[in-house]
């Protein structure tokens, strides 16, 4: 089972604290799930409700995040599909999450799409999360670009709306004002 997220956890311990919601369980959309060893401890050692999106396409990969899953009673949930399309539904549902976590896509194109549509979802006071932003790409020679840009044009983007609370390996942004043009 993969540890990568082991190495972002103090600063998910100290940053991510959402107020407390009398008679409502905090929840945390992940999106690029892996194994789920990430989402086990977000449920374990943060308490969230997780709804895990990834494509899954290795079966061996796939089998091990459902027996994670099956681990959690019911506190972790699988979507399997793109982001993109996955994230419109949430939308259209009116679906809200006190943290997204992005890191299903690692082509700065992509990141940013994720964002974009992830944002709504989000109250102010609540949390984006962005995996690999110190991350070099290794197919960079052939147009595909890191994290990094996508990342850093969400920020750009929308600062007026967000506070940057952490940039190392990921970026930790909290919502603080809502949109005021959207449509």
């Amino acid at each position: 089972m993969t540890t990568w997220h082991e190495a972002n956890t103090a600063a998910w311990r100290q940053l991510i604290k959402p107020a407390p919601v009398v008679g409502r369980r905090r929840n945390w959309l992940e999106l690029g799930s892996y194994e789920g060893s990430g989402a086990a401890w977000v449920v374990e050692q943060l308490g969230f409700d997780v709804t895990c999106v990834d494509i899954w396409h290795d079966p061996v990969v796939e089998a091990k995040f459902d027996a994670v899953a099956a681990a959690s009673a019911g506190r972790i949930t699988k979507v399997k599909g793109r982001t993109a399309a996955v994230l419109a539904q949430l939308c259209a549902d009116g679906a809200s999450f006190d943290t997204v976590y992005i890191d299903a896509d690692h082509d700065a194109s992509a990141v940013l799409t994720d964002a974009v549509l992830s944002w709504p979802l989000v109250p102010v006071g609540g949390y984006v999360i962005f995996d690999d932003y110190e991350w070099a790409h290794p197919n960079h020679k052939i147009g595909q670009l890191a994290p990094r840009v996508g990342i850093d044009a969400f920020v750009r983007a929308f600062l007026p709306q967000v506070t940057v609370l952490h940039k190392a390996g990921q970026v930790i942004l909290q919502k603080r004002r809502a949109n005021n043009h959207a449509r």
